[in-house]
């Protein structure tokens, strides 16, 4: 009698369950607030745990050794949903501390909420090979994981040696993703950029300072990051270099508000030139900073000719020239105006304009005022 065999699938129970029994690594399951809820026998034993129902006992957190490790896995697994072969030591239940290598995925219900977290967890015992450690002073090992700039240092073959948690982050991959790996397959998309700039300081032993770098948002490729780029040589009186330093500075909204700042200039720019009222701006002296074409035509005057000039003495009659600097006087003191009077042009002909002034405040310092003539043309 033929029997028939079951398909095979990871799709069916019992198939997964035997995988999951005799798989190496070890897995586990923990829920959003850290509690262990199930592991496979592989877990267990990396552990050092004779049950699940004893490593129940403990959270997630409780095995990390470091604090300052678990508090980026909380902070990663937020932010991207996923860990990928994230390196850091554990305490198993002997007290033994073991390193190891972790993946973890969020698992999200049908209203997006997070509710299992599920990983894959093997033993590495030590650190990732060609992955020679920089022993720094504390505080300057405190400096570096905790400066706002990014940091790196790179040995003679571009392998990363040392990353701070900043510059990691810049490229969405975990600090021990970049250990030991060259700089080529760490971050592809940036080699051909920097490689060249890293071997010509190797070379030479003169930094590269404050170069300007535009790249794709590793999180949204549609938009643009740059960055400012130095690197120095790390060796004896830099001769001979052993390695390279590393610091990265996102400039991107910087960069954004200046090109604002740049194109809003503009804007304010061809809306006063283009202006039918003749507008002049005054530094705090009254002298004439800036005139638009329609003062140049109003008063029959350039711009340059009457930069740098007392107002009243170039647009007011002199016997007027009195009463007009008083006006002025008030603008510069804070007082805004708006009043007809009669002014003159540059071919002495007189004529009757509104007068609209205001002071000019710049980060509450009075740096001086504006004026906006309006023509109401002689009465007959």
């Amino acid at each position: 009698m033929n029997v028939r065999r079951p398909k095979l699938s990871l799709q069916d129970g019992g198939t997964l369950r035997d995988f999951i029994s005799r798989i190496e690594q070890g897995i586990y399951i923990v829920t959003p607030d850290g509690r262990i809820v199930d592991a496979n026998p592989a877990m267990l034993k990396i552990l050092g745990a004779e049950s699940v129902e004893q490593l129940q006992q403990y959270r997630s957190d409780d095995l990390v050794v470091d604090p300052q490790v678990r508090a980026e896995r909380r902070r990663m697994l937020a932010e991207h949903g996923w860990i990928r072969d994230y390196h850091y030591e554990i305490r198993c239940l002997d007290g033994t501390i073991r390193r190891v290598r972790d993946t973890v995925f969020t698992q999200r219900d049908d209203c997006g909420q997070v509710e299992a977290l599920y990983g894959v967890l093997d033993v590495v015992d030590a650190p990732p090979p060609s992955a020679p450690e920089v022993e720094l002073e504390a505080p300057l090992a405190a400096f570096f994981t905790g400066a706002p700039a990014g940091l790196a240092i790179l040995d003679a073959d571009l392998h990363f040696v040392r990353i701070n948690r900043r510059l990691a982050e810049m490229h969405v991959l975990p600090v021990e993703d970049h250990i030991g790996r060259p700089l080529r397959e760490a971050l592809p998309g940036l080699a051909a950029i920097v490689e060249p700039i890293l071997r010509q300081v190797l070379q030479t032993g003169v930094p590269a300072v404050n170069i300007e770098l535009t790249t794709e948002d590793p999180q949204s490729p549609k938009l643009a990051c740059v960055w400012r780029f130095s690197a120095f040589p790390i060796g004896p009186a830099q001769e001979n270099p052993t390695g390279v330093g590393v610091v990265v500075i996102d400039i991107t909204d910087t960069k954004r508000m200046e090109r604002q700042a740049r194109l809003d200039g503009r804007y304010l720019a061809a809306l006063i030139e283009g202006s039918p009222l003749a507008m002049v701006t005054l530094d705090p002296s009254s002298r004439i900073v800036s005139a638009n074409q329609a003062f140049e035509r109003l008063f029959l005057v350039s711009r340059e000719d009457v930069a740098g000039h007392d107002l009243d003495e170039v647009v007011a009659p002199p016997e007027h020239q009195e009463a007009a600097r008083r006006l002025t006087q008030r603008t510069q003191l804070g007082e805004q105006l708006r009043i007809d009077v009669k002014r003159r042009r540059r071919d002495g002909v007189d004529i009757f304009v509104r007068v609209h002034s205001s002071p000019i405040i710049l980060d509450g310092q009075h740096v001086g005022a504006y004026v906006v003539y309006e023509d109401l043309q002689a009465p007959s």
